[in-house]
């Protein structure tokens, strides 16, 4: 099987005279085993956990921060203590931001918040 999983790309960072934009359009990937994890997670200041329940090897992950507070942010790693990406809140009345990870099979996902806010995370069986 080959490009069951599809991925539209568009970036641009532009401030002052600064600018670079990479858009690579639609990026396929690779689904060996069908399945998918998706839930929307109650994320406060304490760490937790997050299971991929229903799969059995994590492949292609994205996390997105549901809040409306630009300032609030939810904090993500592979193992516990150790954060290794920052998502903010939204900035205006839309959905905040969203990391796509291609996940190391096996490892957890840890989340934390600087206030309680909601996630949603979307896995791809691998």
């Amino acid at each position: 099987m080959a490009d069951e999983i599809k991925l539209q790309v568009s970036f641009t960072c532009e401030n002052g005279n600064d600018k670079v934009v990479m858009s690579p359009g639609q990026v396929n990937i690779d689904q060996t085993n069908q399945g998918h994890f998706d839930t929307v997670v109650a994320v406060t200041t304490t760490e937790q956990s997050v299971a991929f329940t229903g799969i059995s090897t994590a492949g292609q992950v994205i996390i997105q921060n549901l809040g409306t507070a630009a300032t609030n942010y939810v904090q993500y790693g592979k193992t516990t203590g150790a954060y290794i990406g920052r998502i903010y809140g939204a900035k205006t009345s839309q959905k905040g931001t969203i990391d796509k990870l291609s996940w190391e099979p096996g490892a957890a996902l840890y989340i934390v918040g600087n206030a309680a806010q909601k996630v949603r995370v979307v896995v791809c069986e691998a």
